[in-house]
């Protein structure tokens, strides 16, 4: 996994597995698919609240019915099929990353709601499917139209969202459900540009 510049934590055990699933935050898990630890594991695994759920490959001498989108990884394993797992395992792993990063930014706007109402806010961060603000009177359902000017950008960007959560400290989570398609394909360069990962020893 060095040449795809994966860090790895290796569990021998399938309870120090199970210890490092809920105090660690892995985008990757590699699970040796023997004894009688691992269907335990892979319970625990659907049961994780994080999105995007890590990426899985499971070495099996079979594919298995688990209820998760895995990556199979059959036995005999040779190099080839090794690598080719990991590459389509490095893949996903790169569009989740992708889907889910969030940039930080600082813009106070005006938001405009679906029954014209004005509501000052501020814009937290910016990703690909969504963004957060700091604003204290938006509920959940909420549909907000706002411009906003990212870092670097000399234009401004029109969207449209939907507030899917709230806290009572004031901030808010918006996916994004609508956007002008030339904003649309500067927004994504924007964030393309600002999404650095380490390029990998071999091609994918």
């Amino acid at each position: 996994m060095q040449d795809f510049s994966i860090a790895i934590d290796h569990c021998l055990l399938g309870s120090k597995g199970l210890k490092a699933l809920e105090e660690e935050n892995p985008d990757l898990v590699v699970i040796d698919c023997q004894g009688e630890t691992y269907p335990k594991f892979l319970q625990k695994l659907s049961n994780v609240a994080k999105k995007p759920k890590p990426t899985t490959v499971l070495i099996a001498e079979r594919e298995l019915s688990s209820g998760l989108s895995h990556i199979f990884l059959t036995r005999p394993v040779s190099n080839w099929s090794a690598t080719q797992a990991m590459k389509s395992a490095y893949s996903r792993m790169l569009v989740n990353h992708r889907l889910h990063a969030r940039h930080a930014v600082y813009e106070p706007v005006e938001a405009q709601d679906e029954t014209g109402k004005t509501h000052r806010v501020v814009v937290t961060d910016l990703g690909e499917g969504g963004f957060g603000l700091r604003a204290t009177d938006l509920s959940v359902g909420t549909r907000v139209s706002l411009c906003v000017h990212p870092p670097g950008l000399s234009v401004a960007l029109h969207i449209e969202g939907r507030v899917i959560w709230t806290r009572e400290y004031g901030t808010a989570g918006c996916e994004i459900v609508a956007m002008p398609p030339v904003d649309r394909d500067i927004y994504r360069e924007w964030l393309k540009d600002r999404i650095r990962v380490r390029k990998p020893l071999i091609d994918v």
